[in-house]
């Protein structure tokens, strides 16, 4: 009987493990735009705003190579220039050294600005997205990604 009622109070411990996690909003808000930088190609920026304590991780975070840093994809047929670039104030840049010291991982707070830049067209529509992590000191949310779509 001990046995049946310890079961039964841990399955509802996770339930409400499970319940807790899924009620997490997205602290992260995104704004897209498009910069022409000559008549063939284009600048994609992707900034985004973070609340409270949530950090995003850098192009290239270092670490043991299980943090998923942010990066884009675009629709079939976009032909990318290069690698994308980020841009954030010396303030929302942080280096933390993890287990011990012996791994360097490098994350953005408050905010940054992505970019990627693209060959196109003048007024034609470039469609596609950015994938991200977000952590803080606590806990990382699954990979999340936000679709855009801009007229040039």
């Amino acid at each position: 009987m001990k046995h049946l009622l310890a079961s039964g109070l841990f399955m509802i411990a996770c339930l409400f493990a499970c319940t807790a996690n899924a009620q997490i909003s997205d602290p992260s808000h995104w704004t897209f735009a498009a910069k022409r930088i000559s008549p063939t190609e284009v600048e994609i920026t992707a900034q985004v705003k973070l609340d409270g304590n949530w950090h995003v991780w850098s192009l290239e975070p270092g670490g043991d190579g299980t943090l998923i840093a942010p990066s884009f994809e675009f629709e079939k047929g976009t032909a990318v220039m290069g690698k994308p670039g980020e841009t954030g104030t010396r303030q929302s840049m942080k280096l933390e050294f993890l287990e011990e010291g012996k791994q360097q991982v490098y994350y953005f707070e408050h905010e940054v600005t992505f970019s990627q830049k693209i060959k196109a067209k003048g007024g034609t529509t470039v469609k596609g997205e950015v994938e991200y992590q977000l952590c803080n000191d606590q806990m990382c949310l699954p990979p999340r990604s936000r679709q855009f779509d801009l007229k040039l």
